[in-house]
């Protein structure tokens, strides 16, 4: 009786063991499974304004923008056209992407997506130009409303 009891006790433990390991592993799968987010491109082209250059260009950035105060911080007046913005920042956040490229440069926005283990991914595509010198990149969209404190990874293709 001592010896079915040991095999009983073995039997529950490997059990156990194989319970466990499929719930992680659907753990795993449910976590890695990502949600597109719909998005509109942005542009600052004839409003007036255009977007200032990094204070310390040594990095690509990603910054979540929720008030029109928060905007006019990475904004330069350059025109008397002053263009209505088309955010209702009640609604929609805007996502801003720059960085510095050691050639010219094309930044576009190929994917945004929410995984629920790792925040954001914004997919941005960086087509080379035909110009040779250091460029300020910049790219932005709006997107149903997030909260400044989200996690935001920025994902370069070339």
């Amino acid at each position: 009786m001592g010896r079915v009891h040991i095999i009983n006790i073995r039997m529950l433990f490997i059990v156990c063991i194989a319970i466990l390991s499929l719930n992680i592993g659907c753990a795993q799968k449910v976590d890695t499974i990502n949600h597109p987010v719909s998005f509109s491109h942005f542009s600052l082209h004839e409003t007036g304004y255009e977007w200032k250059e990094m204070s310390y260009p040594s990095d690509n950035e990603v910054i979540i923008i929720n008030s029109y105060n928060e905007l006019l911080h990475y904004m330069a007046d350059i025109g008397d056209c002053k263009a209505t913005l088309p955010i209702d920042f009640s609604q929609y956040s805007l996502i801003l992407a720059r960085g510095v490229d050691t050639h010219g440069v094309r930044a576009e926005v190929i994917d945004w997506r929410y995984l629920p283990c790792n925040g954001y991914v914004m997919t941005v595509k960086i087509s080379p130009n035909i110009t040779s010198v250091i460029t300020c990149w910049n790219i932005a969209i709006i997107t149903p409303k997030i909260y400044d404190r989200s996690k935001v990874n920025l994902m370069l293709c070339r």
